[in-house]
């Protein structure tokens, strides 16, 4: 069945997606419990997703030619790999949906572990926490 291909492909393809909402979710949850607003950690996410990674992404094309020096874009490389790569996974999802190789597991490594520390950090100051 030529559709079984096609929908195996389309099922892999959610997992970035959902590795993204883990990790803005973890963050949401975290400003959540230190800020008690919702409000917030919405917005934040919501900057991370549609205006952060999409620059970050970009650094090397549009930044670095306004950087020059080693300082400042070592620090925009050090921001990227911090945030989640939300324009990474965009791509991942088109490959996998086409059946194309994984260029690199680096988003991967680094989505999982932005929402396990701030996971875990939300678990530390909610447990320590009186409501």
């Amino acid at each position: 069945f030529p559709y079984a291909t096609l929908f195996r492909s389309f099922l892999a393809s959610l997992l970035p997606a959902l590795l993204i909402f883990l990790s803005l979710y973890a963050l949401l949850v975290f400003i959540g419990i230190t800020t008690q607003s919702s409000a917030l950690g919405m917005i934040i996410c919501y900057l991370i997703a549609t205006v952060i990674s999409p620059v970050l992404e970009s650094r090397e094309t549009f930044l670095f030619i306004i950087i020059q020096s080693d300082w400042g874009r070592s620090f925009l490389t050090g921001l990227y790999w911090i945030f989640p790569q939300v324009q990474d996974f965009s791509r991942i999802s088109a490959d996998i949906i086409q059946h194309k190789a994984i260029e690199s597991w680096g988003p991967f490594i680094n989505t999982i572990s932005f929402a396990s520390v701030f996971f875990a950090l939300s678990a530390f100051i909610f447990r320590k926490k009186e409501f």
